[in-house]
């Protein structure tokens, strides 16, 4: 049995952050390259935004907290880099929402909004200007394409301390929501 075949994940990676660390640790130790994420990461209109100097995002969208913040919370991550530190829940439990804070001050906020809702965020700028990002690009072909690419060569397309970080946002997020509006510290 060949233990570096290159593993996909498909979303969510892990239950929870201790999951995904030792999730990640047994694919080093057997030398098997692995990654997970949603699809949305790879919208056109994500991968070329301007990431220079993004002070805010806020990012709408449709479904519940434990299956469909991961499409928010990635591209948030993936645009924002940098660490978060901390998050508040500021959603009802019809329409969760989420305030994320990183350790430099930037931080983003997540709505979901029902069903007709569709995916986009606004990015702004410490420029001063802001820009609206709907994804209407076909992303899962985009999705495919990265995830061939790393069948084939066996390097991650997602970095594994972003997935760590989006893993623990959700987790987090469940927890915040049982005190809403307080900041609930994220492990570093």
């Amino acid at each position: 049995m060949d233990r570096r075949k290159p593993t996909y994940i498909d979303k969510t990676f892990a239950p929870d952050r201790k999951t995904a660390l030792a999730l990640f640790e047994l694919a080093r130790n057997h030398g098997t390259p692995v990654y997970s994420s949603s699809a949305l990461r790879f919208a056109k209109e994500y991968t070329e935004a301007d990431r220079q100097g993004i002070e805010t995002i806020c990012s709408i969208g449709p479904g519940k907290f434990d299956n469909y913040s991961i499409h928010q919370i990635e591209p948030i991550i993936a645009l924002m880099g940098g660490v978060a530190q901390r998050i508040m829940w500021i959603g009802t439990p019809n329409s969760p929402a989420l305030l994320i804070r990183c350790e430099d001050g930037r931080q983003a906020t997540l709505h979901q909004l029902g069903w007709d809702c569709p995916f986009s965020l606004t990015a702004s700028y410490a420029a001063g200007h802001a820009k609206v990002i709907k994804p209407d690009s076909d992303y899962f072909r985009a999705f495919m394409k990265s995830m061939l690419a790393f069948f084939e060569t066996g390097e991650p397309n997602v970095a594994e301390m972003e997935t760590v970080a989006i893993v623990t946002i959700i987790e987090y997020g469940f927890k915040a929501s049982e005190t809403p509006y307080q900041w609930v510290e994220l492990p570093s």
